[in-house]
C-alpha cells in the first residue's frame, strides 16, 4: 500500500455523499409535487358539474374514470 492510499479516508466524506442524495431528494420532491397536482387536479373533475365538464370538452363517465385512476398512472402528454 502506498503513503497516499493509506492518508486517503476509509469513509465517504459527508459532503460527498450530499452531493450524490441532493439530486435524489430534488427528483423525489418534484415527482411529489406532480403527484399532489394530479391528485388535486382528479379531484376536482368530480366536484364539476355538466356545464362546466362539456366545457373542457369532456363527459361525465370520462371525468369519474379519469379521477379514479392512482396517482401514478398520469394522462398521455
Amino acid at each position: 500500500m502506498s503513503a497516499m492510499q493509506m492518508l486517503q479516508p476509509a469513509f465517504t466524506a459527508p459532503s460527498d455523499i450530499a452531493a450524490r442524495v441532493r439530486p435524489l431528494l430534488s427528483r423525489v420532491a418534484h415527482e411529489a409535487g406532480v403527484a399532489w397536482r394530479v391528485l388535486s387536479t382528479r379531484r376536482e373533475l368530480l366536484e364539476m358539474d355538466e356545464h362546466m365538464l362539456r366545457d373542457i370538452g369532456i363527459s361525465r363517465n370520462e371525468a369519474s374514470f379519469e379521477a379514479t385512476r392512482w396517482f401514478w398512472q398520469l394522462p398521455k402528454a
